[in-house]
């Protein structure tokens, strides 16, 4: 207690992670810094298993079981490689989809020398932070000749629908810790493929961003007005919608709405999220045999899926 109470009860140190995973790879060669591993109570991080850091005899495997045999490691090894496997929580995501009765993107796993759609995102099973992922377009990478260089036995190549409001509305990041929505980012493309983001303070309800981007005539009227936005009635009617910037800029952190209203939008998201997240937990807790990762800290992205004739929905992109 008295370390404790000075302030000293951890002491945390850091390595950078080309360090760590040299050292994993070569520890004879870095046998200074494996013993510096080993002296710690724990070792708390990603530890990375995307193919940059395979070998032909699976050294980094073993010297990380090697390595967990001798000092605590978290995320646990096994639930490390669960979380790397994007099909996996694919396949568990769009069960959960279906018992909450949401949208979930089509997905599928590809096989070698199947035919393979131009309309589709694809992604590889063990990539990270967007490496790996092929938009509608990119026909160069679209080859089984490139999609064999980056996959081995145990891993796979993803064609999921292309949901084209995730591309011009962006997606909300939100980040979660101990079961708690910590804070939430909201991220788009900008020209040149760079990504803009700015914290999320307010929300629509869905309701109201479904009256923004397909609205009913109203041939008695100049104008009407959704929610204290005015809109001229030349822009009103049943094929017509607003642009998707023009959307994008009256969704995100809307500064109109009554207090009530924006309390409903925030429900209705936060809602989602920790359903979402609650059900995905279940199942991986039950999976691997212990408590999942995600219930200690994720990152979920969120998506809204919008078609004409359809109310729009939360869906969810990505689990980091």
């Amino acid at each position: 207690m008295s370390k404790y109470d000075k302030g000293k009860a951890f002491e945390v140190s850091y390595m950078l992670w080309e360090d760590f995973r040299d050292t994993i790879l070569f520890p004879k060669v870095h046998g200074e810094q494996w013993n510096h591993l080993v002296e710690q109570d724990c070792i708390i991080g990603w530890i990375n298993y995307c193919a940059e850091h395979r070998s032909p005899d699976n050294a980094y495997q073993s010297y990380m079981e090697l390595l967990a045999s001798q000092v605590q490691i978290w995320p646990l090894i096994p639930h490390l490689k669960m979380a790397g496997d994007k099909w996996n929580t694919q396949h568990h995501l769009h069960f959960v989809a279906l018992k909450l009765q949401t949208f979930s993107p089509e997905t599928a796993m590809l096989h070698i020398g199947e035919h393979i759609t131009t309309q589709s995102v694809l992604k590889w099973s063990n990539s990270e932070c967007g490496e790996h992922v092929i938009f509608p377009g990119d026909d160069s990478q679209r080859q089984w000749t490139y999609f064999q260089c980056h996959m081995s036995p145990d891993e796979h190549w993803i064609s999921q629908e292309y949901v084209k409001s995730l591309h011009n509305l962006g997606e909300w990041r939100v980040f979660i810790i101990g079961g708690v929505i910590s804070f939430v980012i909201h991220t788009h493309w900008l020209q040149g493929w760079d990504w803009e983001g700015s914290r999320v303070e307010s929300y629509l309800t869905l309701e109201e961003i479904w009256q923004l981007q397909y609205m009913v005539q109203r041939p008695s009227q100049q104008s009407w007005c959704s929610h204290g936005i005015d809109i001229p009635r030349n822009e009103v009617s049943e094929e017509a919608k607003l642009p998707w910037v023009d959307l994008q800029n009256k969704i995100i952190n809307p500064e109109y709405g009554t207090e009530v209203i924006q309390t409903l939008g925030r429900e209705e998201f936060n809602t989602f999220v920790l359903s979402t997240w609650w059900e995905l937990s279940l199942r991986e807790t039950r999976r691997s045999g212990g408590k999942s990762y995600i219930c200690t800290f994720c990152r979920i992205d969120v998506g809204i899926q919008m078609m004409k004739g359809r109310r729009p929905s939360y869906f969810v992109n990505e689990v980091e």
